[in-house]
């Protein structure tokens, strides 16, 4: 993350690499979801602080997005697009922190059933075809889901046909999904102006 989040910077962005909580084990659905909740309400947190010293670093708090790669992706995306869930709507946790955009790499939905609506972040999903970790059938959910939706909620998807799972490790794929990140991003500033 900090490889990304230093090629956002040179980008123009104020780009934050994040730490969530980890679980020990992880062998059943509903550990899954307790896993991708935990890295969502860290990530909801995180939304929280920024926006509470956006003047000290600067930050828009209008045009926050989230980038997420593996088990950070499904947090991200739990974040961005699971916002009915008792877990985020609390009195102590009220869910305020909503992104703009969502870049999902290699990542999953936790719950399975979770129900995006129109108005809702916009998503970018990229993904390696031969991923054996997280199969492709899980990025290809997210990007039908969204596309389902509709009218303002955007979607876009970057395929790799022969790559697997460590996209942002990879020479070849790393620098078109920063490229493409960069681009779907920028569309949400300024009108596309940057």
């Amino acid at each position: 993350m900090d490889v990304i989040a230093s090629d956002l910077v040179k980008k123009g962005y104020v780009a934050f690499a994040i730490s969530y909580r980890l679980m020990t084990s992880a062998n059943t659905n509903a550990e899954y979801e307790q896993g991708a909740y935990q890295c969502a309400s860290d990530a909801k947190s995180a939304i929280r602080f920024l926006k509470r010293n956006h003047a000290t670093y600067k930050i828009d708090t209008t045009k926050i997005f989230l980038f997420g790669s593996s088990a950070g992706a499904a947090g991200a995306a739990t974040a961005a697009w699971n916002d009915t869930v008792t877990y985020f709507n609390t009195v102590n946790m009220p869910n305020t922190e909503r992104a703009v955009a969502a870049s999902i790499v290699s990542g999953f939905f936790a719950p399975d059933t979770i129900l995006i609506r129109d108005g809702h972040p916009h998503g970018l999903v990229i993904h390696g075809k031969q991923d054996t970790t997280v199969p492709f059938v899980e990025g290809k959910k997210i990007e039908l889901r969204l596309l389902h939706v509709g009218v303002s909620t955007k979607v876009d998807s970057l395929y790799f046909d022969n790559k697997a799972h460590g996209l942002l490790q990879d020479p070849v794929a790393y620098p078109q999904l920063r490229d493409r990140t960069v681009s779907f991003f920028k569309n949400f500033i300024w009108g596309g102006q940057y």
